[in-house]
């Protein structure tokens, strides 16, 4: 994954993964899905280059639907709600 600007972008990296399905952030940080691994990831908003990302949760059984609230990254997963605390 690649960030930059909206005035004068020049695209720079934020994170190594690939093949995230799901996206999403808040004043926190940014929260993914990579749904053929079934982990979920979160860097800090400035990137997580070069320490690379925060895992979450692994293995999860076809994770979807990715959402944030107050304090928890939530997800589907088997027709049930799941969740965690952000980090």
């Amino acid at each position: 994954m690649v960030t930059c600007p909206l005035a004068n972008c020049r695209p720079s990296p934020f994170a190594a993964d690939i093949g995230a399905t799901e996206l999403a952030v808040d004043d926190t940080g940014v929260y993914w899905i990579v749904g053929p691994t079934g982990a979920v990831h979160t860097c800090p908003l400035g990137g997580c280059l070069p320490a690379g990302a925060i895992t979450l949760a692994s293995s999860r059984t076809q994770p979807s639907h990715l959402t944030l609230g107050a304090g928890f990254v939530y997800w589907v997963e088997d027709n049930a709600i799941v969740k965690i605390a952000k980090r």
